[in-house]
């Protein structure tokens, strides 16, 4: 992604300081490979249950959900040659590799809105770069593919290399999705290949994603022994998650869990109350069951001499 000159002139002016790892909180993932998020303008962070405006360079955390804003996007990128650019207004999640994956390997991605043109290099790292959407599944091994992502519709053009495309329901065949090629669903609709993009598709691409992208930053700027700069954030809202709470994503699974501690929080509680009908999930956290009544100890048997 060729950033404009302002932004990659302030990403060389953060390097300088030394600025280029910033660390919001521990986190129990330690093992996954980090991407680093470049911002060109502002991005906010959801990181826990706090919420912050990020505009210097970040190493990022699974369970971090991002959303740049109508101006400008930002980069993902780790020391191995993986690129994901976001265009505006993008909402994107990410997430611990999935089970089974290598623990060190690549975050697993979450489209929930918007446009990201995902990249690898041959020496891309083991395992495949991994993107949800809601009506379709994307592994990335090497090439570079653009995906946009509205509401439960999701396309995806292939530019170089190709990409392995699976259904969430899980009942056709992964496809191969070959240079070229252009796969579009529809909600309640199979998908369908072409072997062009949709004139649609093509006019609303951003800008930056017709250019080949490239990494921002060396290698050494990966290291996560640099320096680390906490920043200040605000308590996170019931709007800032209403949407991703409400998603088809498969990382939806994993927000009760990450999340349950605000039902004991106002207006959150009550929001998740009037919301209930969409969040079935949060029924079991806002009404727990009764606990059971204690077990009486049995009596002991009579032994045989006894009897």
């Amino acid at each position: 992604m060729n950033l404009p000159q302002r932004a990659t002139s302030r990403i060389a002016a953060w390097l300088r300081r030394g600025t280029i790892a910033v660390c919001l909180c521990v986190t129990p993932f330690t093992h996954a490979s980090a991407l680093l998020l470049l911002p060109e303008g502002s991005v906010t962070l959801i990181r826990g249950t706090s919420v912050f405006a990020v505009d210097a360079p970040l190493a990022t955390q699974p369970g971090d959900l991002l959303t740049t804003n109508a101006q400008s996007g930002a980069q993902l990128e780790d020391a191995n040659g993986t690129l994901v650019a976001l265009g505006p207004l993008t909402r994107l999640s990410i997430d611990a590799p999935p089970h089974g994956e290598d623990a060190a390997g690549l975050p697993s991605l979450s489209l929930l809105a918007g446009w990201i043109k995902l990249s690898r290099s041959g020496a891309g790292g083991p395992g495949p770069l991994l993107l949800d959407t809601s009506s379709i599944h994307i592994a990335l091994r090497q090439g570079s593919s653009a995906v946009h992502a509205a509401g439960t519709s999701s396309a995806l053009f292939v530019e170089t290399g190709s990409a392995m495309v699976t259904l969430p329901e899980g009942r056709d065949a992964p496809q191969t999705i070959a240079a070229d090629g252009y796969l579009e669903r529809e909600p309640g609709k199979p998908p369908v290949l072409s072997a062009r993009p949709a004139t649609a598709f093509v006019s609303q691409l951003p800008l930056p994603f017709r250019d080949p992208l490239a990494p921002l930053t060396p290698p050494a700027a990966h290291n996560p022994a640099k320096p680390v700069t906490p920043l200040q954030g605000r308590p996170v809202a019931y709007a800032d998650l209403a949407d991703w709470l409400a998603c088809s994503l498969p990382v939806r699974h994993t927000f009760v869990s990450r999340f349950r501690g605000l039902i004991h929080t106002e207006p959150f509680r009550t929001q998740i109350r009037l919301n209930l009908h969409a969040l079935p999930e949060w029924r079991p956290v806002l009404y727990p069951p009764p606990p059971l009544p204690p077990q009486r100890p049995r009596a002991p048997r009579p032994s045989a001499e006894e009897s």
